[in-house]
């Protein structure tokens, strides 16, 4: 943000999560932050949550922010990712459709997805959609949104997005041509391997 905090959606890898870490505090050096102010989980598939046990042990976060569908404690490592999360001291919140994350006055961080309500049965379904405006520009965080999840965020009346994260890693499934009508991006990033 402008004021020097630093949000991170989501810290994980397809591999091992570790080099998602490591690239992570690269870039906080680079950058000269000393520290991740808010850490977001879209939602408790190893892959965007696997690299969060080695960045707690080697970086300061001030909160770690889920919606309750993340807590599901069957998955591999997250009870250990959230105990270290606590026992490190960071502040663990709940989050969900309607709340704004305060971060910088100068930017609006507002969550889309998932309502309370909202109880898809699968948990990419139930990613934290985040959406981020700054400057007059807008950027839309979709975790692995797919099926019952998105077809609940797009009953939502939203303006066009400038930078889309195409959701569940550029999937066809997940990016319907009405995901993409309602969203309306001027550019879209994918989150994946090199195929």
């Amino acid at each position: 943000c402008p004021n020097g905090r630093t949000l991170l959606y989501d810290i994980g890898s397809l591999g091992d999560g570790r080099r998602a870490a490591r690239a992570v505090q690269a870039l906080l050096r680079e950058r000269g932050a000393g520290r991740i102010d808010a850490l977001v989980l879209s939602h408790a598939d190893a892959d965007h949550y696997n690299g969060g046990i080695d960045l707690v042990a080697h970086t300061s976060i001030g909160a770690a922010l889920f919606s309750q569908h993340c807590l599901n404690f069957e998955q591999e490592e997250l009870p250990e990712l959230f105990a270290d999360l606590a026992s490190h001291g960071t502040h663990l919140k709940m989050i969900q459709a309607g709340d704004e994350l305060l971060l910088d006055p100068e930017v609006r961080m507002t969550v889309l997805h998932p309502s309370p309500q909202t109880k898809d049965r699968e948990d990419n379904g139930n990613s934290v959609v985040l959406r981020i405006d700054y400057a007059g520009k807008s950027i839309l965080l979709t975790g692995d949104l797919e099926k019952g999840g998105a077809a609940s965020l797009i009953q939502q009346q939203i303006s066009p997005i400038d930078l889309f994260l195409a959701p569940h890693h550029g999937g066809k499934s997940a990016n319907t041509p009405v995901l993409a009508k309602w969203a309306n991006p001027r550019h879209v990033f994918v989150s994946s391997g090199r195929d």
